[in-house]
């Protein structure tokens, strides 16, 4: 007789429900229990499309009621339960009821336990995890060890959450950020036990929030930022090869009072690599304006963009500095019109072997008057910064770009600022 482990049995159970869901729909689409079509690439995306939520039931959003959704315990330390497997909270999270189910991990069992869950596609720029988690140490203890959120992918290991306490006063919420990652790697809720810890450990609705396209986290209009504390509404692309990194200058870049971002050249590195902070789009009919100050140094050092993207259509570099601007913190002033939503991007590229690039103090605000103070440095990228023309002289300047000049002018191709024609 065949006996199968419970990891088996989900599959079966998974590949069952979506041959039913995709059979009774058009090919490539799944049916929802609610009724709907969907197209089948929906599945499993992080964000619920049906609903009744089944396109999601195994994808990891979980309350534990009827299965573990996805989640699979490496370890074989947590255990699917009734909450009142503890007299403490002694109900679940979801209904407040006794014999709701939760992932238990017993303060009895030994080593490390790991609970993971294979994520397969990209996430959006937002994307976060959410969860509800209780602690409760049986007797009295000194133990350090903490409940990890981490991402695992091949062989790397990074953090995104480490909650550190000896109990909680009921249930509580927990959020970790992911970022528009690739898929291909795992969340995992780790727990190091030591020898004189007893603790019991449950967790109960485990979410993914604003994971879709299109989906705006609250506060994400924060664009005006100093990076004291954080990078306010300014996003990592984990698609870029590279990530800026937050420093104060005590051990590298330029050196001064405060936090920047930052990012340097490496002999390690390809010349192409390049790091990025995205916003969300800022919405249309609006005059935007943008300042921000920058350092370039180094002997071979690449060049840092500051990028637009309106809805619908492709990235357009409306800044650029390439080369070392000296050892010296720079300024930079930019006027945004649109008639669609806009986003912005500020991208360095590695290009040499050798130097750093850091910005600092972004502010991003809206013109009341219909127009931003004259550019300090003037490039004409985003108007005239407040030259006007002399009406009396004999001909007028036109502030063009290399696609907009007349067809029989012998002007330059390209202007000085980028180095092409949109310039």
């Amino acid at each position: 007789m065949y006996h199968f482990s419970p990891v088996m049995k989900q599959v079966f159970v998974l590949l069952s429900v979506l041959l039913v869901l995709v059979s009774s729909c058009p090919d490539g689409e799944l049916s929802c229990t609610s009724g709907e079509c969907l197209p089948a690439g929906l599945i499993c995306d992080l964000k619920t499309d049906c609903e009744s939520g089944s396109d999601q039931e195994f994808c990891g959003l979980c309350d534990f009621e009827h299965h573990s959704c996805g989640w699979n315990d490496t370890s074989d330390r947590w255990r699917r339960q009734m909450a009142n497997i503890t007299s403490i909270p002694g109900v679940d999270h979801t209904s407040g009821s006794a014999s709701g189910h939760v992932m238990h991990l017993d303060g009895k069992s030994a080593s490390t336990a790991k609970l993971e869950y294979s994520v397969d596609k990209l996430s959006a720029l937002g994307c976060q995890i959410s969860f509800w988690y209780h602690m409760y140490e049986n007797k009295s203890s000194s133990s350090s060890t903490s409940l990890k959120v981490t991402m695992v992918r091949d062989r790397d290991e990074r953090d995104l959450l480490e909650i550190s306490r000896t109990q909680t006063d009921g249930w509580e919420n927990a959020i970790a950020f992911i970022g528009n990652q690739p898929g291909g790697y795992k969340l995992q809720f780790s727990y190091r036990r030591s020898f004189w810890d007893t603790k019991d450990i449950m967790l109960d609705d485990i979410s993914f929030d604003y994971c879709g396209d299109g989906e705006v986290p609250a506060g994400s209009d924060q664009l005006s930022c100093d990076f004291e504390k954080d990078t306010c509404s300014w996003y990592h692309d984990y698609t870029a090869s590279l990530l800026w990194e937050r420093s104060d200058g005590k051990y590298n870049g330029p050196t001064g009072n405060g936090y920047y971002m930052w990012m340097s050249a490496k002999h390690s590195l390809n010349m192409s690599s390049a790091a990025r902070l995205i916003s969300f789009p800022r919405p249309a009919g609006q005059v935007i304006c943008v300042s921000f100050f920058y350092h370039i140094f180094g002997n071979s050092i690449g060049s840092l963009k500051f990028i637009a993207k309106r809805s619908g259509e492709a990235e357009t570099v409306v800044w650029m500095r390439s080369g070392t601007q000296g050892n010296k913190w720079r300024f930079a002033d930019l006027t945004f019109e649109s008639d669609k939503p806009i986003q912005f991007i500020i991208e360095a590229v590695v290009g040499g072997i050798q130097g750093s690039i850091a910005i600092d103090d972004i502010t991003v605000s809206i013109s009341e008057t219909g127009s931003c103070p004259a550019e300090r440095e003037c490039t004409f990228q985003g108007s005239l910064c407040g030259l006007t023309p002399d009406p009396s002289a004999s001909f007028a300047w036109s502030r063009i770009t290399g696609t907009s000049q007349p067809a029989n002018s012998s002007g330059p191709a390209t202007d000085h600022t980028l180095g092409t024609e949109l310039g």
